[in-house]
């Protein structure tokens, strides 16, 4: 049995329904992981910045910091 271009058949409707589920929850995952990736980021920076407060502090107190992480 052939169809046209422009003919379905039976299952059509529901696989068209099932993909378009499934395009939505990769949209909707992928979004997920932008903004994890971008909260990953943020913390990075929060935790770099903590360890430079960290590394002056300790010097202004006298102590001597080596093999500090960069």
């Amino acid at each position: 049995m052939q169809y046209s271009v422009f003919q379905t058949c039976g299952n059509c409707p529901e696989l068209t329904s099932k993909l378009e589920k499934a395009v939505n929850t990769i949209k909707d995952k992928d979004a997920s992981i932008k903004e994890l990736n971008g909260l990953c980021s943020k913390f990075e920076t929060q935790l770099k910045k903590q360890d430079e407060i960290l590394k002056m502090f300790a010097e202004k107190k006298g102590h001597k910091v080596t093999n500090f992480p960069k």
